[in-house]
């Protein structure tokens, strides 16, 4: 199966806006276009880590029921199997999972 990828090609006007407003490379001004992020308030959004901006997990479909699957396997000393992706997110978060659960 052959991937294609889908190039987003943002208004270069925007993208110039954004890197002298910002005073970033081209290259960052087109990430922030293509995920829409052009105005000052988008920007600090866009850029704030802070934990009051992070959704809460019961968000997440079914989280309750998860949550309670892994903790009984927890208190019946079941074995857990982590299932990452091997990007740079998915191995963060399964290093995060496997750490948690040899604590646990």
């Amino acid at each position: 199966m052959e991937k294609k990828w889908k190039i987003l090609e943002p208004d270069m006007g925007e993208v110039t806006r954004i890197s002298r407003r910002l005073k970033c490379s081209p290259v960052m001004a087109t990430v922030l276009a293509n995920r829409n992020v052009v105005s000052p308030e988008d920007t600090i959004a866009f850029f704030d880590s802070s934990f009051q901006r992070v959704s809460s997990p019961f968000c997440v479909k079914d989280i309750e029921i998860a949550a309670d699957r892994i903790c009984s396997a927890i208190k019946n000393r079941e074995k857990i199997l982590i299932f990452g992706d091997y990007d740079v997110d998915g191995v963060t978060a399964t290093v995060i999972l496997y750490k948690f659960f040899i604590e646990a």
